[in-house]
């Protein structure tokens, strides 16, 4: 093989490897949490993640390893969807809380205001990590912006949506308070979320209270 033919097939891998990272990165922001929870764990095998107080992080080196293995949301041991009604942690917050498992924004009464209600973004289990590799720290990074922006949106349904969503629940009527690109220009107005990110973090992500959940994205219309 000459040189000018290595170089070729270099500059084809490279071109692959790129293309198939930013595909892991997109479905990174739609993926259930099961998916997520199966991907953090191949991460960690492979050591393209570490936990943030890993005493090896220090002497850790910075190569590009995260070809060696791949991730594929439609393997046969990591479920794409889940339909049936279990909560993100039956232990902590029990069944009821949201009907999959997907992301949640928990709403609760305020105790500190009557009539008042809070909305929480539960961790997801990537906290803590850090990406050793070009690929583990691409996801970390990618959950971490998904995380984000639910904490924008739980901010914003306690702020400007207390009387017609909160405090409604999840039986009552659902209507589109706004659009996904005018929500866009408005509550994300920094230019660091694109409409087609955004399409995707509403995806798998309840809004949810005890007693029942809906879909965050019935919430903004198409």
């Amino acid at each position: 093989m000459n040189v000018r033919t290595d170089v070729s097939l270099r500059a084809k891998v490279s071109a692959r490897q790129s293309i198939d990272q930013k595909t892991e990165i997109g479905l990174v922001a739609e993926a259930s949490l099961t998916c997520l929870t199966a991907l953090r764990e191949r991460l960690l095998a492979s050591q393209d993640i570490v936990l943030e107080d890993n005493p090896m992080l220090e002497d850790a080196d910075d190569s590009d390893d995260a070809d060696d293995c791949e991730f594929d949301l439609g393997d046969e041991d990591v479920p794409e969807e889940e339909d049936e009604a279990v909560g993100v942690s039956d232990q902590e917050i029990g069944p009821s809380w949201t009907r999959d498992e997907g992301f949640a924004l928990r709403v609760t009464p305020d105790p500190d205001a009557k009539g008042q209600w809070l909305v929480d973004v539960p961790q997801c289990g990537w906290e803590g990590l850090v990406g050793q590799t070009r690929r583990g720290k691409a996801c970390v990074h990618a959950v971490s912006m998904r995380r984000l922006v639910y904490l924008r949106l739980a901010s914003w349904l306690a702020e400007r949506h207390q009387e017609d969503v909160l405090k409604k629940g999840p039986f009552a009527p659902v209507s589109p308070l706004k659009g996904q690109r005018d929500l866009l220009r408005k509550v994300f107005d920094k230019g660091d979320v694109t409409a087609s990110n955004l399409s995707r973090y509403l995806k798998n992500v309840d809004l949810s209270w005890p007693q029942g959940s809906i879909p965050l994205r019935k919430l903004f219309a198409d």
